[in-house]
């Protein structure tokens, strides 16, 4: 059975802030010969969740500062050996989202002057003003995540956030999970349907800048 709560206590060195390695930025669950890629604003919290469980990781450890499992990109292109998943969510909603899960409700984020006092529309100007070398990850184009130099998709399956539970189940069949084993609760930030607070203006801004996400993944306003 999965344990979310009581899994063995990670060692303390094992811990760091896995965002700053971009080839990291994916968890091998080792039983499953499973590789799952993470993209930051798309349930990667619950996700995160349910691979320390079923790698039988400490729960009380931060999710974003555990050192997963993790297989470098260059070792996974072209190979069959793995099965390979992540999940998407519409741009203009996951930056509705980075807007109030960060920019609003986090200290770190809203005292910088970047982003002090910044209204939405602020927000999204500088967001497509930047490269995405130099993005925050949770604002960062998700293509970025997935795909190789070349923008070939490194995953064998892209869910969609909007259709979690059902592209969840699918994946847990594929990759032979515990029957037992469901996605956990995911936090979500509190606002109304994303198309509320978007302008012409910033409707074209993400059209452009998020252009390959909006066409690989096959998303509109």
């Amino acid at each position: 059975m999965v344990n979310y709560q009581t899994a063995p206590k990670a060692n303390e060195k094992t811990i760091l802030l896995e965002y700053r390695s971009p080839q990291r930025r994916n968890i091998f669950l080792t039983e499953y010969n499973t590789v799952y890629f993470y993209v930051p604003k798309v349930a990667s919290t619950s996700l995160k969740k349910l691979c320390a469980a079923l790698l039988g990781i400490d729960q009380e450890n931060s999710f974003h500062k555990i050192d997963f499992p993790s297989i470098p990109r260059q070792s996974l292109l072209n190979s069959d050996r793995y099965f390979k998943f992540g999940f998407v969510r519409n741009p203009y909603d996951r930056l509705v989202s980075g807007y109030f899960g960060k920019v609003v409700n986090r200290p770190e984020f809203k005292l910088k002057k970047r982003w002090k006092d910044k209204s939405f529309d602020d927000y999204i100007k500088i967001i497509c003003d930047m490269t995405d070398e130099k993005m925050n990850v949770h604002f960062k184009p998700q293509h970025t995540f997935l795909t190789d130099e070349k923008g070939v998709l490194l995953v064998d399956y892209v869910g969609r956030f909007e259709n979690i539970n059902e592209d969840f189940d699918r994946i847990s069949r594929r990759a032979g999970f515990p029957d037992e084993v469901e996605l956990p609760h995911r936090t979500s930030s509190k606002h109304t349907i994303y198309q509320n607070y978007y302008t012409e203006e910033t409707k074209k801004l993400v059209k452009k800048r998020f252009e390959k996400d909006l066409e690989i993944f096959k998303y509109s306003f």
